[in-house]
């Protein structure tokens, strides 16, 4: 809510600035000011919206009333609204009157635009605005040229963005959001070094000072000056009000042990230690050092107490490990609270991960019953079917995935498994072609290669399946898809190498790697055997020794159908 009380607060200040101090026949402003105050101190946009109707009942003329109502509008996403209120506002408007300037009024409507995603409209309105603006007196001028000048960036206009910036520079050559805008065109078009240049001159605590960080670690990474990247992302991260993690974790990751000293030195000065020692954690996930991210959570909990994000996010560790046991303890700690649908769909991928099946689709059934229209589940649940062998239920979960979420690539790929079995392979190539136009990035969890397969086009799936290795070289996960791939291809001596290259670079689900039909093709052969058991040895050593201090054993049951209590929100399930 923050950034929208402040967006609109630039808006109101142009308005009131005159409007108030003005008396004419349309404006008793009593309604209209408390809206405007319940609105900026309260953050009640409802009953803001109850005195704003009632002011345009009392005085219909009342085009402060129309402006702000347009904005409620924008901000609720109810944009034909908007902009019939903003069309009433410029009708009407009489400036000498109102106090309202028309340049203001264009402004509103190109971000009601901006609000549609009409990066066109908005960028003319934007422009009319800034035009009108230099001669109307509108003393948020140089705010308009700047919104206006963020539009040209966003639809690639470079060129003209920067002329604007510079525009707003010559009026004050300090302005910061006009340096910030032309430092960051420059890394855009990669004069990095520039960039830094220019974002030096900007104030240490400057109101964009956050932003200006992020920048110089964009710059600094391209410079391939790592340290000093670190140092602008960890100051980014510090100053931001919302600050996400992954933003800066694979600039972290380039050196991993310089940003290590870093996150532990500033948890050792703040005052807020539990953000930094959470991003130590998720910086060692991150470099796949899950012992350590483990160990980190643990101490965690002992310092600040229970926190759900720290069950959750150790628990996906230990799965990492191969300790899917203590995985399922670990958030079964949240279940406690009643049924959730994102708790239980990670319960359900580490009873999965074990090799119970049962217990798994228990669990999956319960997030469906949570959260019906959740896709997630029934893809997981689905495979679990199929792994089963109960192709039926699998094929209905895999259509009533897709009925709620269309978009979601591995459904289409394993309804279109099922599909070539059965025959339909008209149908089944409908859902690979899917999965094509969905899953365009290449990095581990995509599936795209399998439905390059599918379609006979093994030279492209080999090479889509490289340039994921090539993103992701460390990921465990990477290296056993091409395993399976290679062993769809018969490529048998090849899929056992990758699958040793997994194990090697942490891979242990091993009950997954015996119920996965994809290792069939190779699943006889004596190196697979001797591979699985050399590594399942190496595995059971692990726990053996392991010390890793974990939730206290206890009774665990996968979910039951029993009425639902109050619990938690949580986020949806990413794929």
């Amino acid at each position: 809510m923050k950034n929208k009380v402040t967006l609109f607060a630039v808006i109101l200040i142009s308005i009131l600035s005159i409007g108030f101090c003005m008396k004419n026949k349309f404006q008793s402003k009593g309604n209209l000011e408390k809206a405007y105050e319940i609105f900026l101190q309260a953050q009640n946009e409802s009953k803001a919206m109850e005195l704003v109707e009632k002011e345009l009942v009392e005085f219909p003329g009342n085009v402060q009333a129309f402006l702000f109502r347009a904005w409620l509008n924008r901000e609720k996403g109810e944009y034909d609204k908007a902009m019939q209120d903003i069309n009433n506002a410029l009708k009407l408007n009489d400036p000498k009157k109102t106090g309202v300037r028309m340049s203001t009024l264009y402004w509103c409507k190109g971000s009601i635009y901006k609000g549609m995603a009409d990066w066109d409209n908005a960028v003319a309105l934007y422009g009319t605005a800034y035009m009108m603006a230099k001669t109307d007196g509108n003393e948020k001028r140089l705010d308009i040229a700047s919104v206006y000048a963020q539009a040209l960036c966003f639809t690639e206009d470079y060129d003209g963005a920067d002329a604007i910036f510079r525009e707003i520079l010559a009026e004050d050559e300090t302005n910061q959001w006009a340096l910030v805008g032309i430092a960051r065109n420059m890394i855009i078009r990669g004069d990095s070094m520039e960039a830094v240049r220019i974002l030096d001159k900007c104030q240490i605590n400057g109101e964009c000072f956050s932003q200006i960080c992020l920048l110089k670690m964009q710059a600094y990474t391209t410079l391939e000056e790592i340290p000093k990247a670190i140092d602008a992302g960890l100051d980014w991260f510090d100053k931001s009000g919302t600050p996400i993690a992954d933003v800066i974790l694979g600039t972290l990751s380039e050196q991993p042990e310089y940003a290590e000293a870093s996150l532990k030195s500033r948890a050792a000065k703040s005052e807020k230690p539990y953000r930094w020692k959470l991003l130590l954690a998720q910086l060692y996930e991150t470099v796949h050092k899950y012992v350590a991210a483990v160990e980190t959570y643990n101490e965690m909990e002992s310092e600040f107490g229970c926190d759900a994000q720290i069950n959750c996010n150790r628990s996906d560790c230990l799965s990492e490990l191969g300790l899917n046991d203590l995985a399922i303890a670990d958030i079964s700690k949240l279940l406690e609270q009643g049924p959730d649908c994102f708790y239980l769909c990670l319960r359900g991928d580490y009873y999965r991960l074990s090799g119970d099946l049962d217990a798994a689709i228990a669990d999956f059934t319960g997030a469906i019953i949570e959260s019906p229209n959740e896709s997630y589940a029934y893809y997981k649940r689905g495979w679990c079917f199929e792994m089963q062998g109960n192709l039926k239920r699998a094929l209905e979960d895999y259509n009533s995935g897709l009925n709620m979420e269309d978009s979601f690539p591995y459904l289409h790929l394993m309804r279109g498994e099922l599909l070539l079995m059965t025959g339909k392979k008209e149908e089944a190539d409908a859902d690979f072609e899917e999965v094509i136009q969905k899953d365009t990035i290449a990095l581990p969890g995509s599936c795209r290669q399998y439905a390059l397969h599918f379609l006979g086009r093994d030279k492209e799936a080999v090479r889509w399946m490289d340039r994921i290795i090539e993103n992701a070289p460390e990921a465990d996960g990477a290296y056993y898809d091409k395993a399976c791939l290679y062993s769809r291809m018969w490529r048998l001596t090849e899929s056992v190498a990758a699958l040793q290259t997994a194990f090697e670079k942490g891979y242990r689900s091993f009950s997954h790697i015996r119920l996965d039909d994809d290792m069939d093709a190779i699943r006889d052969l004596p190196a697979f055997k001797a591979l699985v058991k050399e590594y399942e040895g190496k595995h059971e050593i692990f726990k053996r020794d392991c010390k890793l201090i974990v939730p206290k054993e206890e009774k665990l049951l996968p979910y039951k159908i029993i009425s639902t209590c109050a619990r938690p929100d949580v986020g949806g399930i990413e794929g």
